[in-house]
């Protein structure tokens, strides 16, 4: 009897490691298979950022001049922002360094507000086509930011630097290189900074 009852904790242990092995491997492979979604969606929305760009040889602000032209635009950097939205939602709390925020909003928030401001523009060229659009330099000015950020991606890409980036990271890395005003409206900062 005493030795069928220590055979039964044996076994009872030794499948106890076994379910406690399997927890721990299946964990990791989660915590991979959510590392591996997020850089996959992080550079798919740099390289969709990069591109609205790369769609014409004229300047940007003729390219946009063109409602459609506008449009594309647009949805070029809204499938950007949601790729993003998308990596954010994968990462996990191992990749970030020790102390980071899991803050996305502000940035996001941000490019937002720069499609905003694209989309007044748009509504002013379909509905009116004569006389001139009396913001011009603010749309320019936002074209430029969303230029400055498409660099900054540019260059993580080019580093095949796919971790998904913050709004203290964006902070630090390419807010100061922003010249819009709007950028105070929607990026305000922690105060952490």
């Amino acid at each position: 009897m005493k030795k069928v009852l220590v055979i039964t904790v044996c076994l009872l242990f030794i499948a106890s490691i076994g379910l406690n092995i399997y927890q721990y491997r299946k964990i990791i492979d989660e915590k991979e298979i959510n590392m591996n979604m997020a850089k996959y969606y992080m550079s798919t929305s740099e390289v969709t950022f990069m591109n609205a760009f790369a769609v014409t040889d004229q300047d940007i602000m003729e390219y946009i001049a063109d409602p459609a032209n506008l449009s594309n635009f647009i949805e070029s950097i809204q499938a950007a922002d949601l790729y993003y939205l998308a990596a954010s939602k994968c990462v996990t709390e191992h990749q970030l360094n020790k102390g980071q925020s899991f803050s996305y909003i502000q940035s996001r928030d941000l490019i937002n507000g720069y499609l905003q401001e694209l989309r007044s523009y748009r509504k002013y060229l379909i509905s009116n086509k004569n006389g001139s659009y009396v913001h011009t330099d603010q749309i320019a000015m936002v074209i430029a930011d969303l230029k400055t950020i498409a660099n900054w991606l540019s260059e993580r890409s080019k580093n095949k630097n796919f971790q998904v980036y913050n709004d203290d990271d964006f902070y630090k890395e390419v807010y100061d290189n922003l010249n819009s005003d709007i950028k105070g409206n929607y990026f305000i900062g922690f105060s952490g900074w």
